[in-house]
């Protein structure tokens, strides 16, 4: 449960917030688009766990949208070749995820940003837009690749900081995984 929760949010997250940050820095963007990113960066500073008791709170408890927890509905029998227990499981994942998605997106945009900002002045950007070229083949052919260079350096470090994010988060929505079985450990004192 953990690592697949972990390995979905750490995609989406990546994907996300480097597409947000390049094209939050890239200035041939509409300033609609450009702004999009904002909201992601003010989550950065907002622990993944308290969003997590935010999403439960008005998406699962008030609105009732979403199960408020556990992997699957109580009293179900694990059948993975079901559609329906499979679109089950999906359902009770999209809370944990959101939390882990919103706490890291930020950051990722941040940074892509800085990236944007620093190969727009290089010599083969500009040498593409006195070439002629589009403005889609210059952002992804030579903004695009370079700026993502750094970010996957990035995405390697940063595994430490979302397996600790991931395991407190699963602890906060009940799954059973690497945290649920950390919280058992702690309330019965089994510290060895």
């Amino acid at each position: 449960w953990t690592m697949t929760l972990l390995l979905v949010t750490t995609i989406l997250s990546f994907i996300i917030g480097n597409l947000l940050g390049a094209i939050a820095a890239w200035p041939r963007a509409p300033i609609w688009l450009r702004s999009i990113a904002t909201p992601f960066i003010v989550f950065t500073g907002v622990p993944p766990v308290l969003l997590g008791f935010f999403l439960l709170f008005f998406i699962a408890f008030q609105l009732k949208l979403l199960p408020l927890g556990g992997a699957y509905t109580v009293g179900q029998v694990p059948n993975w070749s079901s559609p329906a227990f499979l679109w089950d499981v999906v359902r009770h994942q999209i809370l944990p995820a959101l939390a882990l998605i919103l706490g890291s997106v930020g950051g990722w945009v941040l940074s892509m940003r800085g990236m944007g900002v620093t190969i727009q002045g290089e010599d083969y950007v500009n040498f593409a837009e006195h070439k002629g070229l589009g403005g889609t083949t210059i952002f992804r052919d030579y903004y695009l690749r370079n700026a993502l260079l750094p970010q996957v350096t990035g995405l390697a470090l940063a595994l430490g900081s979302v397996i600790t994010a991931g395991v407190v988060v699963e602890g906060t929505f009940g799954l059973p995984g690497i945290g649920g079985l950390l919280n058992e450990a702690i309330r019965a004192n089994d510290f060895i």
